[in-house]
């Protein structure tokens, strides 16, 4: 019996805002716009971004706890990326 496949989604391994950032960038890039369409609704499934209601974009880290917000998708993830960024360097991990 052949195994039963799932298929691949993206936005489950879009968890970091590094991840994030690293797929749209490699989206851009491309250059293809529907590459790119399909990159930004990747990043709106994952956890990490929502579109908010009053407009513009919503990014958390759910590791930090962190919460940005800007006008664009890729604007936020940069807020969030500059966020975690700070926390990291406030509260260093002592292994």
């Amino acid at each position: 019996m052949a195994p039963e496949l799932t298929p691949f989604d993206p936005a489950r391994y879009l968890n970091t805002p590094e991840a994030v950032e690293a797929y749209l960038e490699a989206a851009m890039e491309d250059g293809e716009p529907e590459h790119i369409a399909r990159a930004m609704d990747d990043v709106q499934r994952s956890s990490v971004i929502e579109q908010a209601k009053e407009g513009g974009f919503i990014a958390r880290d759910p590791v930090t706890g962190s919460t940005t917000q800007g006008e664009t998708a890729v604007e936020a993830i940069a807020n969030l990326r500059e966020a975690v960024e700070l926390f990291c360097s406030e509260f260093p991990r002592h292994d």
